[in-house]
């Protein structure tokens, strides 16, 4: 079906001269909402309109109401554009910006007007848009036969980044994409434009384009990116990189339309370089702030995060998305941040000079995409003034690496602070920009837009007493501008030079050739000294991005040392310790805490635990009831290991970490509906992806696992899981479970030991008292009754419970533990157990119960009752 913008234009119907420019720059860009700028207003007309009303809750009105085809039309001010666009993209809308490309007052005919810029998710960079603490990447993806290729691109920041991969790399793209989060993909189809099977992208929301190129295109592509490189940079690129790169220039140069001179050249970098973290564990683990926990404050990076500077909260979310595994790496960091904990003078002046450094980066590429306003500029030398004493605390007190990173741009911080006013309008058209005394004709200008009223006294005080003519005044009306009046009676006495400019009833109106020269002046004052103060600006900004390099450098630096010094903040005021980082096998933990539940408890509430895993005790099987903290304490272990792999301090008496290469967690319950999976198919996949990826290096945190389906499945599951752990990866491990019967494991498997967590009573009620302590060997029981009379359900529901579980424990439980101990006395170390857990008697007593006595004919019974005879004579 035809659009209402299709019909009119296959109409007979004219469209005015103004319509038909809309409509040609709206076929140009047909997936986006065009803004088309007339006047003081922004306006959408047809669909766009109708579009634009309802999202925005905005007026729908109508061009040429009185006409037989009004237009459907909805505008909005210029000066309040960037909320709506900012509402647009969110929304996941393409927002293409037309703009007047002349002075409407001097155009000759219709405004000359242009698509300058088109605003997609991944090409946002607008800070008031943008998240502060977060990155908001474009990224491209190339496949070919056996590697792949994987580009980003934050314009907002000017970083681009790219990595490749072999097949056996390709498994880890889902992770690497969960940790970027692109804001929109684009995807390189084949020459016949058929998308690639492998998609790694499913499970993040994202905008995903298609495109192709050929190698020819992309490195003109590349090309035009970055004019100030020979093309021959780029024709050594493997094709797949240089394609990958080619659409994402591609998309970058069709969207900005301008330079981008910000931009620095790709970095590549290596997927396995640091710690993987897949979808799982980061939404297990809590680490970033999502739809479920964005406003409670409760994640790792809420807790984590003192920084003083939007660069600072960047940087620290890269660090946690991405721990280090090289041991001196994650201790030169220590290093750092041990020197500020030892420093608390040092580390109160850096964050002192920190504090209201603006972003940088951010404001570099305003800059550099014409965005910029005044203010901009000066925030941005203001933030590199700092740079100075920045550097000069560091060396002083031996932070060398850190120091090291600064390049001090004084003269550029001077030459901006000569040139800008110190109290900046928002906007350059509002003038008083450019400091007095940079240009002679701007102060002659702004004198006479200041002083003119001095100068009109002046100079009427001088024609009278030239003149004599006592009824002489100089005036000025929007009308004819500047004149001499003179009364009725004096008229005649007016000298040659003055002309006659009109004839009142009441006298004569002159003007001379000094007051129309003094006319034109100030007439034009105004628009002279706004076009002088644009070109020196222009100046000023051309003289800010010949220093881009130096000037992301800071940017960069101060970022660093802002983590740093809030890592430092965070570990002296909580009492956090130095982690020992090695390559060896040992995870050790004394005193360990959790960092965000304690910050929710009162001072001294929160139960510290150890933890104790090297080469002969791998795998920790954990029990004890519902409630005691037996997952808190498997979360705290993992996030005390993520903390020491990014070069914090961790909160624990002392921890010795063995770095581990990726942490996996199967943790809680929950359905993934969206996707059509059940907790149990969540919990599967999980665990089979953990199988799959895990190596010895890795550190495995599973609670519970098997509870989403029956008992003897979910225990057979659980007992072959852990065994393939143990036997097959040798990865440590730490295994919460309700499932007593594998407590029997550590008698069969050398690595495999026994903890739980320890219950009390209170003395007076007899309650069981939860102790929230670990302690070596099996709880005795599960507790779970206990932990449903604390809940508050009615007596008689425990005790009816009490009965059905004594009658259990007698039948299936006992059979099972006679069955685990049989085996695990039988000493099968290092070889998977074969046990029979669901023996004959068992097979006979689910037969029985499976009968439903109420709904059975008496030929029915006794069939069945000769099969349940036939299975005992089985046995």
């Amino acid at each position: 079906m035809d659009t209402e913008l299709e019909t009119r234009q296959n109409s007979d119907s004219a469209l005015t001269p103004l319509m038909q420019q809309y409509v040609d720059l709206k076929n140009e860009n047909p997936s986006a909402i065009l803004l088309f700028r007339c006047g003081d207003f922004y306006e959408t007309f047809f669909e766009d309109a109708v579009l634009v009303s309802k999202e925005l809750q905005i007026t729908l009105t109508a061009r040429g109401k009185t006409s037989s085809n009004p237009v459907p039309l909805a505008g909005v001010p210029y000066h309040s554009i960037d909320g709506y666009i900012s509402k647009l993209v969110q929304k996941g809308f393409t927002v293409a910006i037309c703009e007047q490309l002349e002075d409407p007052k001097k155009a000759k005919g219709l405004v000359k007007r242009d698509v300058v810029r088109i605003i997609t998710p991944g090409t946002v960079t607008d800070p008031t848009m943008l998240d502060e603490s977060s990155n908001n990447y474009l990224t491209s993806f190339a496949i070919g036969n056996e590697r792949f290729c994987l580009a980003s691109a934050e314009l907002s920041t000017g970083e681009v980044i790219v990595t490749t991969g072999d097949r056996t790399e390709m498994e880890m793209l889902p992770e690497e994409l969960t940790r970027l989060m692109p804001r929109e993909i684009i995807c390189l189809t084949d020459s016949s434009g058929l998308a690639p099977a492998f998609v790694p992208w499913r499970h993040i929301k994202s905008e995903v384009h298609y495109k192709k190129i050929g190698e020819n295109e992309a490195v003109e592509m590349l090309g035009n990116l970055y004019p100030n490189q020979h093309k021959a940079t780029f024709l050594g690129l493997p094709p797949l990189t240089l394609k990958a790169l080619g659409i994402l220039a591609d998309h970058l140069l069709d969207t900005q339309r301008c330079s981008l001179s910000h931009l620095s050249l790709p970095k590549d970098y290596r997927l396995g370089d640091g710690m993987v973290l897949d979808e799982s564990t980061l939404a297990n683990l809590e680490l970033m702030p999502d739809g479920r926990n964005r406003n409670i404050g409760g994640t790792l990076f809420d807790v984590l995060n003192r920084t003083k500077t939007a660069m600072g909260a960047r940087m620290l979310k890269k660090w946690l998305l991405k721990p280090l595994v090289e041991p001196a790496s994650v201790n030169k960091r220590l290093d750092m941040v041990e020197c500020f904990v030892n420093n608390a003078l040092l580390l109160a002046e850096t964050r002192e000079l920190l504090k209201g450094i603006t972003d940088l980066e951010r404001l570099l590429s305003k800059v550099a995409l014409g965005s910029r306003n005044p203010r901009d500029i000066q925030a941005l030398a203001l933030g590199l003034s700092r740079v100075p004493e920045l550097k000069r605390a560091l060396n002083d007190e031996k932070q060398s690496d850190l120091a090291g990173n600064f390049e001090e741009l004084t003269d550029l911080t001077e030459y901006v602070d000569s040139m800008l006013a110190d109290e900046l309008p928002p906007n350059l058209s509002d003038g008083g920009v450019i400091r007095d005394g940079v240009n002679a004709e701007l102060d002659e200008l702004r004198g006479l837009l200041r002083d003119g009223s001095v100068w009109l006294k002046t100079f009427e005080e001088e024609e009278r007493a030239r003149t004599g003519i006592k009824s002489l005044k100089v005036r000025k009306n929007s009308v004819f501008g500047f004149f001499i009046e003179i009364s009725k009676g004096q008229a005649d006495q007016a000298p040659d030079n003055y002309i006659r400019k009109q004839t009142l009833t009441t006298g004569e109106r002159y003007i001379t050739a000094e007051l129309k020269d003094y006319e034109n002046k100030v007439f034009t004052a105004d628009e002279k000294s706004t076009a002088i103060e644009k070109d020196i600006f222009e100046l000023v900004v051309a003289r800010v991005l010949e220093n881009t390099e130096a000037i992301k450098k800071n940017a960069f630096a101060i970022a660093k040392t802002d983590v740093i010094a809030s890592l430092a903040q965070l570990a002296a005021e909580n009492h956090f310790c130095r982690p020992v980082v090695n390559g060896g096998e040992v995870i050790e933990i004394k005193g360990g805490r959790h960092p965000v539940v304690e910050k929710f408890l009162d001072s001294g509430r929160f139960t510290p635990n150890d933890v104790f895993l090297n080469d002969k005790r791998k795998q920790a099987i954990i029990t004890g009831p519902n409630m005691a903290g037996k997952s808190t304490y498997l979360r705290q272990t993992a996030l005390i290991v993520l903390m020491a792999q990014t070069g914090s301090f961790v909160p624990a008496d002392a921890a010795e970490i063995g770095v581990v290469d990726r942490i996996f967690t199967r943790v809680g319950a929950s359905d993934n509906l969206i996707r059509g999976q059940s907790t149990f198919m969540v919990e599967m996949m999980e665990a089979s992806a953990i199988l799959k990826n895990a190596s010895g290096r890795s550190l495995l945190i599973l609670d519970e696992i098997g509870r989403g389906t029956s008992t003897f499945d979910g225990l057979s599951l659980a007992w072959s899981i852990l065994e393939h752990i143990a036997l097959k990866l040798s990865a440590r491990t730490l295994f919460a479970t309700h499932y007593h019967e594998l407590t029997e494991l550590e008698k069969v498997h050398e690595g495999i030991f026994n903890l739980n967590v320890s219950v009390g009573s209170d003395q007076k009620t007899g309650n069981m008292v939860f102790l929230h302590k670990i302690e070596e060997g099996c709880a005795s029981k599960s507790y779970g009754i206990e932990v449903a009379k604390l809940a508050g359900l009615p007596v008689a529901v425990i005790d009816r419970a009490q009965e059905i579980l004594f009658e259990l424990e007698k039948t299936e439980t006992d059979e099972i533990e006679r069955a685990t101990r049989a085996f695990a006395v039988k000493g099968r170390k290092q070889q998977p157990v074969q046990l029979n857990l669901f023996s004959p008697g068992n097979q006979l007593l689910e037969a029985v119960n499976r009968i439903n006595v109420n709904n059975i004919t008496p030929l029915e019974a006794l069939n069945i009752l000769q099969r349940l005879k036939d299975m005992a004579n089985d046995e």
